[in-house]
């Protein structure tokens, strides 16, 4: 079997969930020694770094197209001209589209496996050009993500760039329905599917983890590690720090500590107790040394692989209802679960003074990821998915 996967961003260096979630599906590959090559966009939000892939997966980089996706002029263009939305033709380029035509002739694929909507955004003119089997393993359903986005926004913004999101909707829906098959990362995009009658084979194939012998250390401070170049993180982040930990007599005693990609060290320093370490390059030994995770995510969709990254080294996690969506943990036994203000601020206060808790939370939550959230085990049931289409 050969497999051509096609990403909308480099899955090296792993700075953020959608990376990690990438490379772990090209990792299983090379692990299961199938004959797979990629072709991969890069930006200047998620630039190439060929150095960050591993040997091994070096030599299979078979194109490299650089996008300026943040073209004022271009983007400003597509908005007034164009009847597709702005976020798709974002990552459509001629000139790559060549290139995966050629790639195609030249490798011959059995499987085109799209990373994300944004890569399958060449879709149809490889369906024309190409015989293998088009598959796409969701990250998100991207239209919901952009509509509870603009909800928040000022009525200008909503009102402007509402019928795009609907265009969005439009073009996954389209997108779903032409596939050879599709790989669901999280229960409630499967769901998706069913909602909206698509025929089109799908399996549910959460990201994993690779097992490791690192463990929390179990420490009474608290961290948040997210991507910081994603809204609904940012958003997270400023509600917490606003409403919960300015407010919390637990700053005088404990630290927050705040890291994650494209998150500026001179942020945040207005409040009290707060440590901003910016990008970290290894983020299971950050988290491992620094405590307790809080996750106060109140947007946005797909799997938060970070919190699976996490639960497998043993953090006891503090999580919203939205954060652990899709990932089939139980409150008070894997987490603790908070949506507002006073349950942020109870659940960290018994945390932050029960070790044993911290304790039994931790390997609550390790156990149940070793036996849920196997990579090695996902690694066979998308092959075995492949081969069915």
């Amino acid at each position: 079997m050969k497999v051509l996967v096609v990403t909308h961003k480099p899955p090296f260096p792993k700075i953020d969930g959608g990376c990690l979630a990438t490379a772990q599906i090209i990792s299983g590959l090379e692990k299961l020694n199938i004959d797979y090559q990629i072709a991969l966009i890069s930006t200047n939000k998620h630039p190439f770094e060929v150095a960050a892939f591993p040997e091994a997966i070096q030599t299979k980089i078979a194109v490299h197209h650089f996008l300026n996706t943040a073209n004022f002029f271009t983007n400003l263009k597509n908005f007034c001209s164009s009847r597709a939305s702005i976020f798709s033709l974002r990552f459509y380029d001629v000139n790559f589209l060549k290139k995966l035509i050629d790639l195609c002739d030249d490798f011959q694929p059995d499987i085109v496996h799209f990373e994300s909507f944004f890569a399958a955004v060449y879709l149809k003119d490889l369906k024309k050009n190409c015989k293998a089997k088009l598959v796409l393993r969701t990250h998100n359903i991207e239209h919901q993500l952009w509509r509870d986005r603009f909800k928040k926004a000022n009525r200008l913004i909503s009102t402007l760039l509402s019928p795009q999101v609907q265009r969005l909707k439009a073009e996954e829906l389209e997108t779903f329905k032409k596939l050879d098959g599709i790989v669901a990362i999280a229960k409630n995009e499967l769901e998706f599917l069913s909602e909206n009658a698509i025929q089109t084979p799908a399996v549910l194939i959460p990201t994993g983890i690779q097992l490791s012998l690192s463990q929390s250390g179990y420490s009474n401070d608290f961290f948040h590690l997210a991507a910081m170049d994603w809204q609904p993180n940012i958003n997270g982040l400023n509600w917490f720090l606003k409403e919960v930990w300015s407010k919390f007599e637990l700053f005088k005693t404990n630290i927050i500590h705040l890291a994650g990609k494209n998150l500026d060290k001179e942020n945040y320093r207005e409040y009290k107790g707060v440590k901003n370490h910016g990008m970290v390059r290894d983020s299971a030994e950050f988290m491992c040394h620094y405590g307790i995770m809080l996750v106060p995510l109140r947007e946005g969709s797909g799997l938060r692989i970070k919190i699976i990254e996490a639960g497998a080294l043993g953090v006891p996690i503090i999580a919203t209802s939205k954060a652990v969506e899709g990932i089939g943990l139980v409150p008070n036994v894997h987490y603790l679960q908070a949506n507002d203000p006073n349950d942020f601020q109870n659940a960290m206060q018994l945390l932050a003074n029960n070790v044993s808790l911290r304790q039994s939370i931790g390997t609550a939550i390790r156990g149940f990821m070793q036996q849920n959230y196997n990579q090695d085990i996902f690694n066979n049931q998308l092959i075995e998915f492949y081969q069915s289409i």
